[in-house]
């Protein structure tokens, strides 16, 4: 049996909360006028979702794990630099509104695309566009927004600057307030770009405390059927390089948290697993011995269609493959609520959201604001 992740612990109530109470009581008896406009300045910034931008090198999986952490497949994530721009993401009720912000202080309004992404239109240049923010009606948003940042090693200067400007601030309180950066592991150029994160961090307060590095495609590092144990490891040796800039290195299956959160398996996917399933371990491992083959092969021994292979291997890989293979073993009247579920647990994402205060979280969020 996989070992997995670790399972997370619910912690306290949100220390923000009691924040803002001992400020409420704290203005009343305040007889300094600076102070007291400093305290609700505080107590208000309390009051507003938690700004976290997500960093990182280009195609890392930083569009991936924003998605996870929206709950809904939005940011592009093709391959490539898939993020141009600095893209927020906020809560409202008219879900599926885009504004673009120009450098020249114009807004462009549009809607995500037919498929609920990003549309790769968005009506102006990429060197025109200061921001972009989406409205989504997703509950994970009222305490939480969400930056995607262009790839801080990508080639276009442009965004690279946008991608700083949003995470070390440009003297307002538009920035971030916490920062989540994603790496396939760790390089020269990772600590290097934590340690000036760190350094140039005054303006809007953002240090080590404010800093989680995911280390993401932690399934793609090896044959083992259980990557956890590796992974555990990487981790720890990443910590021990990155401790002066971050407070935590936690690993994920990025692309598993995704589909996982996101309800992206849809009935014949569960079909075309329970078909795997009732195959015998050892035709099971000729199946998948050859990830590529499996995926496009039109070869009559394959028993679950090719468009259904290829969808599970581009939405869960091999390991999440054999993590729903054994959930519908152990239990057969799995439906595709619960196996979403224990996608999820299989993904980690439980570390980021303890971390960030996201979904079925609490305290974390009020940490990164300490």
């Amino acid at each position: 049996m996989m070992g997995g992740p670790p399972e997370q612990l619910a912690g306290p109530d949100p220390l923000s909360a009691a924040v803002r109470r001992l400020c409420s009581t704290t203005i009343s008896r305040l007889i300094d006028r600076g102070l007291r406009t400093q305290v609700r300045a505080i107590h208000a910034q309390l009051a507003q979702p938690l700004c976290v931008a997500v960093a990182g090198a280009v195609s890392g999986g930083k569009s991936t794990l924003v998605n996870a952490l929206l709950g809904r497949p939005v940011a592009p994530v093709d391959a490539g630099e898939c993020t141009q721009v600095v893209t927020w993401y906020e809560y409202g009720l008219d879900d599926g509104r885009v504004e673009v912000e120009s450098r020249a202080g114009t807004v462009c309004r549009t809607t995500l695309d037919r498929d609920g992404r990003l549309p790769r239109d968005l009506g102006l240049p990429t060197d025109q566009i200061e921001r972009v923010r989406v409205q989504l009606a997703c509950p994970a948003l009222r305490d939480l927004s969400i930056v995607d940042t262009p790839g801080v090693n990508t080639i276009t200067t442009a965004n690279e600057a946008a991608a700083r400007r949003m995470v070390l601030g440009t003297g307002d309180s538009d920035h971030a307030q916490a920062l989540i950066y994603v790496l396939r592991y760790v390089q020269q150029f990772d600590a290097q770009t934590l340690a000036q994160f760190r350094n140039l961090s005054a303006a809007c307060g953002m240090t080590g405390v404010n800093t989680l590095a995911v280390l993401s495609h932690i399934d793609r590092r090896g044959e083992e059927e259980d990557p956890w144990p590796a992974a555990r490891r990487l981790a720890a040796r990443a910590y021990e390089q990155l401790r002066a800039s971050v407070f935590e290195v936690v690993p994920v299956i990025g692309v598993l948290a995704e589909t996982a959160r996101g309800g992206l398996l849809g009935p014949p996917d569960l079909a075309g697993l329970r078909t795997l399933a009732a195959l015998d371990d050892l035709d099971l491992e000729d199946l998948l011995i050859d990830l590529p083959e499996f995926a496009t092969s039109t070869a009559e021994e394959y028993p679950v269609p090719v468009g259904i292979r290829r969808h599970l291997i581009a939405r869960l890989h091999r390991y999440g493959i054999l993590v729903a293979i054994e959930t519908l073993r152990r239990r057969p009247d799995t439906d595709l609520s619960a196996l979403h579920r224990a996608l999820e647990r299989a993904s980690g994402f439980g570390a980021v959201a303890s971390t960030t205060g996201g979904p079925g979280a609490t305290g974390g969020a009020s940490f990164w604001r300490a």
